[in-house]
């Protein structure tokens, strides 16, 4: 298990029925594409989201769906600014080079594109995004 860390959420705001971007200063670097552990309890047993914002962004962004049944959503939703939320350094390996590439994603799925997009990685790259409805198209201004 990796270790966790406390950190003061700047945000929580609902972008689309039941998709919410949580925010924190960044005190980390990282590279797009990579994930944390998240835990609104310091003890508990951390799910890992991918990082959605910029690698030079203020703030570090986190794209979730409330899930009704989630052991951590239901909690995280109801996180306000100033709140602590339990964190991991980032780690992972799925990265982006300047190499040509299709991404493919759907929902928050779009979180570790989003993320590269943020830090100026698109050259050579063509994205294909879906959802239901349009609502589900998170980050689509910036994409467009």
């Amino acid at each position: 298990m990796h270790k966790l860390f406390p950190c003061i959420v700047t945000g929580n705001k609902e972008i689309a029925p039941g998709a919410f971007i949580l925010s924190f200063k960044r005190e980390f670097d990282f590279h797009p594409g990579q994930v944390i552990g998240l835990h609104v309890n310091p003890e508990g047993e951390p799910r890992l989201y991918s990082i959605a914002s910029g690698n030079k962004q203020e703030e570090v962004w986190i794209l979730y769906n409330v899930k009704s049944d989630g052991a951590l959503t239901p909690p995280l939703s109801q996180v306000k600014k100033g709140q602590t939320v339990f964190i991991t350094k980032p780690f992972g390996s799925f990265s982006c080079d300047n190499q040509p590439a299709m991404w493919i994603a759907t929902g928050t799925g779009i979180a570790p594109f989003a993320s590269m997009i943020f830090s100026g990685l698109v050259s050579n790259k063509i994205l294909i995004q879906g959802n239901r409805n349009p609502q589900g198209l998170y980050f689509r201004e910036t994409i467009e």
